[in-house]
Parts: C-alpha cells; sequence; structure tokens
C-alpha cells in the first residue's frame, strides 16, 4: 500500500511482458511471416464486416427510440439553452458590461493585473 505510483510500474510490465510475448510468437510460429500476416489480414477482414454487420443491426434497433427520445427532449432542451443564454445576458447587463467585453476579458485578461495565492489556496487579482 506504500507504493503510490498510479499503476506506472502495472502499465510498464504489461508493454515489456507484450513485447516478449510477441518476440517468442515469431520465434515459436509454425509458419513463415507471410503467410502469418495474411492469415491476419483475413481474419480482420472477417472480423471487420462483423463489426459494420452489427453496427448497421444496432442503428436500425437503435435509431427509432433515440429519435422518439430527441424530439420529446429536442424542444426541452433548447428552452433549458435559450434560458442559460438568457441568464448570462441579465448578469451581463446587471454587471454593466455587454457581453463583447466580458468575452474580450476572458480571452485577454489585463496585463496589469497579477494573480496571487494565497496561503488557504483562493487566488486574489491586485
Amino acid at each position: 500500500m506504500g507504493n503510490n505510483n498510479n499503476g506506472g510500474s502495472f502499465a510498464l510490465g504489461l508493454l515489456v511482458g507484450g513485447i516478449i510475448g510477441a518476440l517468442i510468437g515469431m520465434l515459436l510460429a509454425p509458419k513463415p511471416g507471410s503467410e502469418t500476416r495474411s492469415e491476419i489480414w483475413e481474419r480482420s477482414e472477417t472480423l471487420r464486416s462483423r463489426a459494420d454487420e452489427a453496427a448497421a443491426s444496432l442503428r436500425e434497433r437503435v435509431g427509432p427510440a433515440a429519435d422518439g427520445v430527441s424530439s420529446r427532449f429536442g424542444p426541452a432542451v433548447e428552452s433549458v439553452r435559450e434560458a442559460g443564454a438568457s441568464a448570462i445576458e441579465n448578469v451581463n447587463a446587471r454587471l454593466g458590461r455587454g457581453q463583447e467585453e466580458a468575452e474580450a476579458e476572458v480571452a485577454e485578461p489585463d496585463a496589469d493585473t497579477t494573480t496571487t495565492q494565497s496561503s488557504n489556496g483562493q487566488e486574489t487579482r491586485s
């Protein structure tokens, strides 16, 4: 429990083990490399076609349900989005500045303003 390296040693071991396994597999392979590569290519093509079929099937089954959810909740999402934009405009209006000023301030903070961090972790601008 004292080891706190966030899984770095596990990842390194996994990588090294994979490389060693691949090398041993190549050395002990019963077929020449060209045959192995062509077999891998054929299998990958088969797997790719199966994945395409599964994706198409999933789209056929889930597509109508997703459209139904979108048609039900789309207007609600749009009204929340509009309400949020309106609230931001109200806050900016109360602060006495326009949207352009607020965006410019976020994009380019004043060069004269310095940010310091206090001992309790809060930032202060001066």
